[in-house]
């Protein structure tokens, strides 16, 4: 998730977060203009905003014309309600947005104190800087043992100077009641308010909107938590991939430079051939790595889908944003499995062969995202600490499985498609020539003649979400593609699958036991 904090005491609030989270998800405006400058284009940068109205410690209001030209006049007091305003009338969406206060609605001790519950009262104590005798830490204790919000609001009254609390209520009170009032003469929905000394609530609001779990929480949904969650990961993907393109490209460069060097310098045939065959697989590479419709694909994907979930044709929506980032596959013919999905994706999503049933879902888009990233940027290293696939594999569960699970699993389903392919009428005469791994025995069986018929076409619409997340785990985990004898009418397969989890890179290694486990839930 990320979040936009409009704050002008950095200290003062980032305690709330957390240090790991607010370092990972939280980008704090410091001045007006850093805060107009957040704003553009906030709908794909931040998933939700979290205000302060009064933001009096900002230096910067003197040059305000330079970022509101129409604005006259505009009070320190009123900064954060401004920029609610610019952002509600953009569009984004209001259950998204939060302000930070001194005090709420939720009580008369609230707005008062700034205490809505027990635990609040270290924090009021903190604030205030009271310091409590031994005999009043005594009393205080006794009195939250009672659970009476209203006598230890007397208490607090009559041990200590009440002006000095007064004073400070006072502002309290200005600055939620102004809101309330600005709101209210505007005609507008007075957002989501916390106190900002309640940090139990604060946590309830963060975790209901940013953790997805099992409850839905009083905010938003599981299911909109997933979307959000999918989306972010999407967004962080295009902006991964556009600015380590350029990147990728050099490297592919310096390494067709090495082998030019290595051609130069080669002595014997053989060797010559080979060079010039990884040369020309190199020049491939750098052409697929520069071809400008990814760009365009990664801009539109990164906008496709909404800030708020539409409850209608998700489907459908998820449907088209396949078919839209499979198209530049639409020839190539690269022999990185990561490509082969993507080009089968494409041919299915244009044929109507992909799912549209319940396994299309926010997790399988986040599956073939991340596929899609890897097929444009072909070198695993580039992968090592991604932080798209951290959020998007974060919609699955990842547990541990044993190696002869795996590869009973891998070899049962590889054995029962190549019998099915190979029962068919359309199967062709030499069957057996070569190895076939399991994304070309997908390709061949939604290619025979037979698919046709509306049976077999509806068989490869059922099963498409498995045999892609299939293809993956088997490229992942298969040491040796697998090959085939005949004898008479019978048909040996010979699998050589590795369990090799120690031998993948970390991301792939997570990758791997995410889809073993996925497939799992999916059943057979």
């Amino acid at each position: 998730m990320k979040i936009l904090w409009i704050e002008d005491q950095e200290s003062e609030n980032k305690n709330l977060f957390g240090g790991e989270f607010y370092k990972k998800n939280v980008i704090r405006a410091n001045s007006f203009k850093s805060a107009i400058e957040e704003l553009k284009e906030i709908e794909i940068k931040y998933d939700f905003v979290i205000f302060d109205l009064n933001l009096e410690k900002w230096s910067d209001f003197k040059n305000l014309k330079k970022y509101i030209p129409h604005q006259e006049e505009l009070s320190k007091e009123q900064a954060g309600y401004d920029l609610y305003l610019s952002i509600a009338f953009s569009g984004f969406p209001k259950d998204r947005i939060l302000f930070l206060t001194h005090n709420t609605e939720s009580s008369e001790y609230t707005q008062n104190f700034g205490i809505d519950n027990l635990d609040g009262i270290d924090n009021f104590i903190a604030q205030h800087d009271l310091e409590l005798s031994i005999e009043q830490e005594q009393e205080l204790i006794e009195l939250e043992n009672q659970r009476n919000i209203e006598d230890i609001k007397t208490w607090f009254m009559n041990n200590f100077e009440i002006k000095n609390i007064e004073e400070n209520n006072k502002q309290q009170e200005n600055t939620y009641d102004e809101l309330v009032k600005l709101c209210e003469n505007a005609r507008i929905e007075l957002p989501t308010c916390i106190n900002k000394n309640n940090k139990e609530e604060f946590d309830k609001w963060l975790e209901e909107n940013t953790v997805i779990s099992e409850n839905a929480g009083n905010y938003i949904s599981k299911e909109e938590k997933q979307y959000i969650t999918l989306r972010r990961g999407i967004i962080e993907g295009c902006n991964y991939i556009c600015n380590k393109l350029p990147e990728y490209v050099h490297l592919l460069n310096e390494e067709l430079s090495k082998l030019n060097t290595e051609l130069r310098n080669a002595r014997g045939q053989e060797s010559k051939e080979n060079l010039k065959e990884k040369i020309k697989k190199k020049t491939n590479e750098i052409k697929h790595a520069e071809n400008n419709d990814y760009k365009r694909i990664l801009k539109q994907a990164k906008k496709f889908f909404s800030l708020k979930m539409q409850d209608s044709n998700l489907k459908d929506d998820y449907y088209d944003f396949l078919s839209n980032i499979s198209s530049p596959w639409d020839s190539y013919r690269g022999e990185e499995n990561h490509n082969k999905i993507v080009k089968l994706v494409r041919n299915w999503t244009a044929h109507n062969l992909l799912s549209r049933e319940d396994d299309l879902n926010v997790k399988f888009i986040g599956f073939l995202f991340i596929v899609l990233c890897r097929a444009i940027i072909e070198e695993e290293s580039f992968f090592d600490d991604c932080e798209h696939e951290k959020i998007l594999l974060s919609l699955f569960k990842t547990p541990d499985t044993s190696i002869e699970t795996l590869e009973n699993y891998i070899c049962s389903k590889y054995y029962k498609l190549f019998s099915d392919l190979h029962k068919s009428s359309d199967w062709n005469d030499n069957p057996l020539a070569g190895n076939l791994t399991y994304i070309n025995l997908i390709d061949k069986y939604g290619k025979i003649d037979s698919y046709r018929s509306p049976r077999n076409k509806d068989d490869i619409q059922k099963k498409s979400i498995k045999f892609l997340y299939h293809s993956l785990l088997d490229s992942y985990c298969s040491q040796v593609s697998p090959t085939h004898q005949k004898k008479d009418s019978e048909i040996n397969i010979t699998l050589k699958f590795k369990y090799i989890y120690e031998d993948l890179s970390p991301s792939k290694n997570i990758i791997a036991k995410t889809i073993y486990n996925e497939l799992l839930n999916l059943g057979n």
